[in-house]
């Protein structure tokens, strides 16, 4: 990963919340993955390796408003390197009238192969786990 772009690395873009999402008195999931899909796209021009991925460990958000379907949304973040696989994209978005979400998403980079297999070991687990499950009379 190019670690010396991060320093300078400061984003601000507008997308649209989707279509189909229920009017809530809270923070849609969709706007969520706005946000991760967001701070992936920021980085990854800056993955080095062919095999590398962005892999969100963690998300630490404060909803602060609802938001309307089909509401354009402005977000707006900066990126902070924690080490030299792992970094936090600080996240702001706000709809036409007020601050909608703010907080901090953890990401690493990982080698693909790692992530495939972690998700094979997971997998064959949960198959092991069925076998020795007690079955309902």
């Amino acid at each position: 990963m190019n670690l010396g772009a991060l320093a300078l690395l400061v984003f601000d873009e507008r997308c649209t919340l989707p279509a189909g999402v229920p009017d809530v008195s809270g923070t849609p999931a969709q706007l969520l993955a706005l946000l991760e899909l967001a701070c992936v796209h920021r980085l990854e021009h800056l993955l080095d390796a062919p095999d590398a991925v962005i892999v969100i460990v963690r998300v630490d958000c404060r909803h602060c408003a609802p938001v309307a379907p089909c509401a354009e949304i402005h977000i707006t973040g900066w990126i902070e390197r924690n080490a030299d696989t792992e970094a936090v994209v600080h996240v702001h978005a706000q709809d036409s009238r007020e601050q909608v979400c703010e907080g901090r998403i953890h990401v690493a980079i990982m080698r693909r192969s790692d992530v495939a297999t972690a998700i094979d070991r997971k997998r064959h687990a949960q198959l092991r786990h069925e076998l020795f499950a007690p079955r309902d009379a």
